[in-house]
């Protein structure tokens, strides 16, 4: 199911119509429909954050990239938040305790550690896989003899990227506080914040002014083309010099 007919559905099952989630997302009904084809529905990228926010029901996997189930299981919602409590001291919880990102969310991490979705959750199934046989191991008496495989170690080109980013030393994080270490890294604000949505406000203005050129020369969508929308794009958001 491509995303246009995911949208759709949304649509029909959630909101009633198309004009209903057109409004909850504060487009124009009329650039809404425009966008449910699969020439067009790049366009609803950007808002799929906003639909996964009215409706938590959904499975981000399931809007993002069509993996069903589309509803939330209860195994789902039993992993909605980070499970702290089960192995508090680990390299993921000790994100997830720093920056408030759920760690079981393959999608928040992808954006964290600047690796593609399909890669991470595999590692993350192997790494909750590991933290619940520990949680076990050490429920029964943490025998020695019967010790569990340990937890994998976060990739350090992941550790890196997300050390650029967010600031904690990659071994705090990796290893937890030793002697030589501070009982906390201090965060810092991402970089990349202020230029996303820098370049968000310069999408969404060259979006308006593209479809305000079509309505005012007349053109349907289908006549729209890539080259025809490069060539009328401004350079800049309105207001910008």
């Amino acid at each position: 199911m491509k995303l246009f007919e995911r949208i759709r559905k949304i649509s029909k099952h959630s909101f009633g119509s198309d004009k209903a989630l057109a409004e909850a997302l504060d487009i124009p009904q009329s650039t809404f429909s425009a966008w449910l084809n699969a020439k067009r529905q790049d366009n609803l990228w950007p808002h799929l954050e906003k639909i996964s926010a009215l409706r938590p029901d959904l499975r981000r996997e399931w809007l993002y990239f069509g993996e069903e189930p589309m509803l939330k299981t209860d195994a789902d919602n039993a992993t909605a938040a980070p499970a702290l409590t089960a192995c508090p001291d680990d390299a993921l919880a000790r994100i997830a305790a720093l920056t408030g990102i759920n760690t079981h969310d393959a999608l928040q991490l992808q954006l964290v550690f600047g690796v593609d979705y399909s890669e991470i959750r595999p590692w993350l199934s192997r790494y909750f896989a590991a933290r619940q046989a520990l949680a076990e191991w050490r429920d029964q008496g943490a025998k020695e003899s019967d010790i569990p495989e340990p937890l994998a170690s976060i990739p350090d080109a992941w550790l890196h990227h997300f050390w650029l980013h967010y600031g904690p030393n990659p071994g705090w994080i990796q290893y937890g506080k030793h002697e030589h270490s501070a009982s906390a890294p201090m965060l810092m604000p991402s970089p990349l914040n202020a230029e996303l949505e820098r370049l968000r406000a310069q999408l969404v203005a060259a979006e308006h002014n593209v479809h305000e050129l079509r309505d005012q020369l007349g053109m349907k969508p289908e006549e729209e083309t890539p080259q025809r929308i490069a060539a009328r794009m401004p350079r800049t958001a309105p207001g910008e010099s």
